[in-house]
Parts: structure tokens; C-alpha cells; sequence
């Protein structure tokens, strides 16, 4: 259901695809990066068609997914950020493991990712929708380590979050991804 003032980005650490908002002013060409904004902050993405972008009215299916929006073509700045956070998530993915381990929860931590300001981490677990989803959500608030979304992933790929707001216990803002 795509219209001329969306655009095919993929993003994230287990890469998902979704049609975003056009919010820049900017010609941007396929393949670039770009600054999105998805419901977890600002994000990098890979632009998958190029964008031309003309003086619209929003439409219906454009208020529908408001959250979703490519923001601008990425900086210079912006790729060193993100390059920092590639690095600190390797890191501290061992930390991670560690927590889960420590915390008795049924997961296995497959990526580990974060919002372009650092104020969400991300992490991707092999999981249904299950209760220790919430629980590892619920610990890392709890031991403060701040706004932490879980996105579990299954054999099929990713399992769709429920949107804030729609259900999820979430920490700290955070989702886990529960229908609780």
C-alpha cells in the first residue's frame, strides 16, 4: 500500500522492512543511509528506492503510520555515531548474555542494538512473545539500566511488537513484545 510520500527502508540489527513517511525536503538516493524514526527513537536505515520529494497533503495511511519517518539523508556524523554504537553494543553483548544467564530467563540474546541518542537499547532474543520477554524488560528497568526495548525473533524471523500503548507491560517506556 505504498503511495509517493512513503519510501521502502530497511533498519535494524535483524533487519525488518517497512514503508516510512517521507519527512525530508531532500532527494535521497536508493541505497543510502538514512535517520529514521520508528517507535523505539531515531534509528539508521537503508533506503531501498530513491525518494523525490514533492509538496503533498498527508494521507489517511500516512497518519496511520506517523511514526514511522525518514527523517534525512545520514550524515557524516551521523554513520561515526552509529559506528560507536555497532562497537558498544559488541561490547556489551557478553554483559547481556550474562544478565539473562543470572536472571534464570528462557532467551537467548541474538543482537543487541540502540537509538541513535543511546536512550534505547535494543535487544533481539530468540523467543515467542513469552513471559520472560516481559521479565528481562521488567529487570533491566528494575537494576537501572534504562529504556530497554526486546524484540523477540522466532525460526520465522521477527515476532511483531504490540505498538505502545496497545497492550505490553514495557519498561521504562521500553516494549517486551507480551500481549499482557
Amino acid at each position: 500500500m505504498n503511495n509517493s510520500n512513503q519510501a521502502l527502508v530497511r533498519y535494524g540489527a535483524i533487519p525488518e522492512v517497512a514503508y516510512f513517511n517521507i519527512e525530508t525536503n531532500e532527494p535521497v538516493q536508493r541505497g543510502s543511509s538514512v535517520v529514521i524514526r520508528t517507535s523505539r527513537g531515531e534509528e539508521m536505515g537503508e533506503l531501498l528506492q530513491d525518494i523525490q520529494p514533492e509538496i503533498k497533503s498527508r494521507t489517511e495511511s500516512d497518519e496511520a503510520q506517523a511514526d514511522l519517518a525518514v527523517l534525512r539523508e545520514a550524515s557524516e556524523e551521523d554513520q561515526k555515531i552509529n559506528a560507536l554504537i555497532k562497537k558498544k553494543s559488541s561490547a556489551e553483548f557478553s554483559l547481556w548474555e550474562k544478565r539473562i544467564q543470572d536472571w534464570n530467563l528462557d532467551l537467548v540474546l541474538i543482537d543487541l542494538d540502540s537509538t541513535l541518542d543511546e536512550k534505547s537499547a535494543i535487544l533481539y532474543v530468540l523467543n515467542g512473545r513469552g513471559s520472560d520477554c516481559t521479565v528481562l524488560a521488567i529487570k533491566a528497568a528494575a537494576s537501572g539500566l534504562g529504556n530497554v526495548h526486546v524484540q523477540p525473533v522466532d525460526e520465522n524471523g521477527m515476532i511483531q511488537v504490540l505498538p505502545s500503548g496497545g497492550g505490553g507491560c514495557g519498561s521504562s517506556g521500553g516494549s517486551c513484545g507480551c500481549s499482557e
